[in-house]
């Protein structure tokens, strides 16, 4: 039954976006979330307000989309398509190596990192098997090189946190109105954020953003 009322609100969803009707589709959307998978639900989102011009809350959703398993070709190429009208792009791609490796894990759900696991350990037993590898050694190697990106994910993807600027926003070098202004943050552009104060947000990276912003103009990861 559940399965069926899916596969009927996939149907309204696609007349809606079809008939170029994406108000009614974000409201319909509204009212039936709990028909539909968090992760479609967070796509049609995305999808519906990328339509509206609502650039930065569409990229946020399509992100979240990603991070609850629903991995696809039209999910990126949204966020493609979003990311050259936000123009955040040169940003973004100037960033340290550290930075860019953390915000590339936004495109990856946490299943597939203990897929990778998996299938790195399996191929290092049946090359044992087959005697492509002989000693013993190889395989523990195997195995630990196999660990190795949940354990970063484990260790140092997870201790980060995210967040999509949803609009453009004035950053300060204190936590609240009283601070100088110290920058404009970009809508759109993703963030790694730290503390949280008093209705306020610590910017961590990119570096020339770093500062205090208003939570309410951050989709928060």
């Amino acid at each position: 039954m559940k399965e069926n009322s899916t596969i009927d609100t996939l149907k309204t969803l696609e007349k809606f976006y079809v008939d170029k009707k994406f108000d009614a589709g974000v409201d319909y959307l509204i009212d039936h979330k709990t028909e539909l998978p968090v992760g479609k639900f967070h796509y049609y989102f995305g999808s519906f307000q990328l339509k509206l011009g609502n650039l930065a809350v569409g990229k946020y959703h399509l992100k979240l989309a990603v991070k609850n398993g629903f991995i696809q070709h039209d999910v990126f190429h949204n966020l493609d398509v979003v990311n050259t009208k936000l123009e955040v792009q040169k940003v973004e791609e100037s960033l340290p190596i550290k930075d860019k490796i953390l915000f590339s894990s936004l495109n990856l759900h946490s299943d597939w990192y203990l897929i990778l696991t998996l299938a790195v350990v399996l191929l290092f037993f049946f090359s044992y098997w087959k005697e492509w590898v002989i000693k013993k050694r190889w395989i523990i190697v195997g195995v630990l090189l196999a660990a190795l990106p949940y354990t970063i994910k484990l260790s140092w993807v997870d201790n980060h946190q995210f967040a999509i600027a949803l609009k453009q926003a004035d950053v300060r070098e204190g936590p609240s109105s009283l601070y100088e202004v110290s920058g404009q943050l970009p809508a759109g552009l993703t963030l790694i954020i730290g503390r949280f104060y008093n209705g306020q947000v610590y910017i961590e990276a990119p570096n020339q953003y770093s500062g205090w912003v208003k939570k309410e103009n951050l989709g928060v990861f």
